[in-house]
């Protein structure tokens, strides 16, 4: 399975590093199911590849959807795309196994089917250019407030899709033992809500969602940088000594109040 562009950490892999995919999973002889519900989502400088354009043997599952590309998330529709290298999906009953799928399966309202064909074929790329404006501006307000919150480290910078994945320092929060922690306790504090990285097997990070306006993202980030500052304890130090508290039973000073 290969999401590209990628949820969760905004990566848009290079043709270089999707081939390598390619060549391993025709050397292990398996397919590919390519996620690309992202797709063309990329960043100026940045150039999206196709996993169907890539492979030439290897049999490949392309998953597509309008939800995100055209900022209409609750509009679940989606489709598949089947590159069937040398006929082996369909020798082996993939594709009418599929078939028999969508004829039990419900499909979106019609009002959404209707709408796809004129978003696929009949909105300008300048439209598009502009959500990519857009997104990569929130981009670059998230890493620029996540590099000055100590404790918070940007894991990979996105060069694409709606996400960037953030690293807490362990230790570092007083309280807060892991990233479902630090998630419950930043939306119970702050009213912000990030994805704990456990849910992407990713322990001691948090998905953060750049998709809002580049205000959002800064007040977003306001609140996140005071619940950090609220718990942070730099873990380079160690535990900080407690003082002794000298009372009358622990002291010779005579005295009937605590001593310190």
């Amino acid at each position: 399975l290969v999401c590209n562009p990628s949820n969760p950490t905004g990566t848009n892999y290079n043709i270089k590093h999707l081939t390598q995919l390619v060549n391993t999973a025709e050397a292990l002889k398996v397919p590919i199911i390519a996620d690309e519900v992202y797709h063309g989502m990329v960043f100026e400088g940045e150039t999206f590849h196709p996993l169907g354009n890539i492979s030439t043997k290897v049999p490949i599952l392309t998953v597509g959807a309008i939800s995100k590309r055209f900022l209409v998330p609750g509009w679940r529709v989606g489709w598949l795309v089947t590159h069937d290298r040398d006929n082996l999906l369909a020798e082996a009953g993939v594709l009418e196994a599929l078939r028999k799928l969508t004829q039990i399966s419900l499909g979106p309202c019609s009002i959404m089917q209707a709408a796809v064909p004129k978003m696929l074929t009949g909105i300008a790329p300048e439209w598009t250019a502009g959500v990519m404006t857009e997104l990569a501006r929130s981009a670059e307000a998230c890493i620029r407030r996540i590099e000055k919150i100590p404790g918070l480290k940007v894991a990979s910078k996105p060069t694409g899709a709606m996400y960037v994945m953030v690293h807490i320092e362990s230790g570092a929060f007083k309280g807060v033992s892991d990233d479902v922690d630090f998630a419950n306790l930043l939306m119970k504090e702050q009213s912000v809500v990030v994805l704990p990285g456990q849910a992407f097997k990713a322990p001691n990070m948090f998905r953060v969602c750049f998709a809002g306006p580049v205000q959002m993202m800064e007040d977003a980030f306001d609140r996140i940088a005071e619940f950090c500052s609220s718990k942070y304890t730099d873990p380079s130090k160690g535990a900080a000594e407690v003082p002794e508290v000298v009372t009358p039973e622990n002291s010779d000073c005579g005295a009937t109040v605590p001593c310190h």
